[in-house]
């Protein structure tokens, strides 16, 4: 076999959104010349790929797909007879409470494109929706099934556990995996709970990573300087940006001098924000999303400081993003970010229950020059050492390399 043919050879299954920005920015990172990277879509709704990827049909994802970036057509990965089988077989397809049963992907399509593809090894990043799946396929396919590997992003282990139907399932996906790779240190203790025997692996966000360098070029002023206060403006099933939001007016009188905006603001919060402005009379402005994340960057760059609220979060990536660009990040406890910042150093942790907590965390950062510079410094060297995306890629492929030499081993 020619050193071309056997390099082209090489086949890594990814199991994930094909919507998802964070699974884009990780195939991105870890793509190869002598590697096909094909991603199963966990969901059957379409979707416009961006720049890089190539959509393909079942029929053509073999084993003698070429090296790339590639995603299964999402109108491939599941069928009424599938869905009849799993009737059958009672198996009930589970997810998140807001993702219709209807949408998700089927085992008996991931087993047929293994089956055709006969991937190296296996990653599914993200666990309620790509992990569930995966653990099904693996308990219909047995021995056949390829080594396994499990990213668990944001919530999946430390807020799924409390909810009805899915402890079981995260203990059958734990006892599974060959390898899981956590958001956070507190998860991969959660992991270890549920079963997980494998070896402790480093701590990568699922974003993936940045180039720092030419990223933080953004920032054109110290935080100091600038008069913009950003909220994450989730409210749902995790996110309480209305909390946030209602911190704000209470420390209203210090933020007089200050643009409140709120990024991706949901019709809710359009509509408090406006009463809260006419309350307080602060500027308060809710943004919608940008054209592109350079933009989105960008328009971050200008904040002094960001307040992200949730009851459950891992390292959120908008977090990491403001620390590149100097942003002074407050976060609430339930999150990672105790993990990359120093309490009260450089950032602040808060309950996600206390808006009077918020709000003190917001006069200070609004309020302490000599805080938020100093933080800005001790954030962008954090950042560069955990999430550069060079770092990042090779820290990766000492994991994925073994994977596949021992799979090319075991089949030679």
């Amino acid at each position: 076999m020619s050193k071309r043919h056997s390099a082209a050879a090489r086949r890594l299954l990814i199991v994930g959104m094909h919507n998802s920005p964070h699974a884009h920015r990780w195939l991105r990172m870890i793509a190869r010349p002598d590697t096909a990277i094909l991603l199963f879509p966990v969901l059957s709704f379409p979707y416009e790929l961006p720049e890089g990827f190539t959509g393909i049909r079942m029929p053509a994802a073999t084993r003698q797909l070429p090296p790339g970036l590639w995603v299964v057509d999402p109108a491939d990965v599941q069928s009424e007879a599938d869905k009849i089988e799993n009737r059958r077989l009672g198996y009930v397809p589970f997810s998140h409470s807001f993702v219709d049963p209807a949408l998700l992907a089927t085992p008996q399509r991931l087993i047929a494109l293994i089956d055709a593809f006969q991937p190296h090894f296996l990653h599914s990043m993200e666990v309620q929706m790509a992990g569930y799946l995966c653990e099904e396929a693996a308990r219909r396919l047995g021995p056949r099934f390829p080594r396994w590997i499990l990213s668990n992003w944001g919530s999946d282990l430390s807020l799924f556990r409390k909810l009805p139907g899915h402890e079981e399932r995260l203990r059958k996906v734990c006892r599974r995996i060959d390898l899981y790779m956590g958001d956070c240190a507190r998860d991969q203790v959660l992991a270890r709970a549920f079963g997980y025997r494998g070896p402790v692996l480093p701590i990568v966000p699922a974003s993936g990573g940045m180039d720092i360098d030419a990223i933080s070029q953004f920032a054109t002023e110290p935080p100091s300087a600038r008069r913009v206060i950003m909220i994450k403006g989730y409210h749902n099933w995790a996110g309480r940006g209305l909390l946030a939001l209602s911190a704000v007016q209470l420390a209203k009188e210090h933020l007089r001098d200050y643009r409140i905006q709120i990024l991706a603001a949901s019709a809710s919060m359009k509509q408090w924000a406006a009463a809260a402005a006419a309350h307080t009379g602060l500027s308060i402005e809710p943004l919608g999303y940008a054209h592109d994340h350079f933009s989105a960057l960008r328009r971050l760059a200008q904040a002094r400081a960001l307040i992200g609220i949730s009851i459950s979060d891992g390292i959120a990536t908008t977090v990491l993003e403001a620390m590149m660009l100097g942003v002074f990040p407050i976060q609430s406890s339930t999150a990672c970010v105790d993990e990359w910042v120093t309490h009260g150093r450089s950032g602040l942790i808060v309950s996600p229950h206390d808006t009077r907590e918020m709000a003190d965390a917001l006069i200070r950062a609004a309020s302490d020059d000599a805080l938020v510079d100093a933080a800005a410094e001790e954030n962008l060297r954090t950042i560069r050492s955990r999430w550069d995306i060079a770092t990042n890629a090779a820290r990766i492929w000492e994991i994925y390399e073994p994977l596949l030499q021992a799979s090319e081993g075991a089949r030679a």
